[in-house]
């Protein structure tokens, strides 16, 4: 009697892109430090492996004054740093101070992978007033 063996290996595709990017609104102190973290970013990737690996990247970075340059960095593959200083909230028109808020376009892609499969997040960034006494 013989016996025979059937070895199979199985490699995994990328077919699938990241999802479910976490987390989409964030609240800040308009007096937060430049170069504080103030996010980790997470998506959900169904691939195995290299495949399944995530970076993340701004793409785009959107708020009233554009002449300031880029507010926020994306550092160690996942984080959020503010990278200048925010403005100061704004007058909604009747004597209150309303949020001043940032939006950034977020893209995760996979590492290494090409192509990589990508799919994009808006992120709101809300600055709060910290009174300090």
């Amino acid at each position: 009697m013989y016996k025979c063996y059937n070895y199979f290996l199985f490699a995994d595709i990328n077919d699938n892109p990241p999802k479910n990017i976490a987390p989409v609104m964030i609240e800040i102190s308009e007096n937060i430090q430049i170069n504080a973290k103030i996010a980790s970013f997470t998506a959900i990737d169904e691939d195995a492996g290299d495949n399944g690996k995530i970076i993340y990247s701004i793409t785009k970075q959107n708020w009233a004054d554009e002449q300031e340059g880029d507010l926020f960095r994306i550092q160690n593959e996942k984080d959020l740093y503010v990278n200048g200083y925010l403005h100061s909230h704004k007058s909604n028109g009747n004597g209150r101070q309303s949020p001043e808020e940032y939006n950034i376009l977020l893209e995760a892609k996979n590492v290494n992978v090409n192509p990589p499969k990508t799919s994009s997040a808006k992120i709101t960034i809300s600055t709060y007033l910290k009174l300090i006494n």
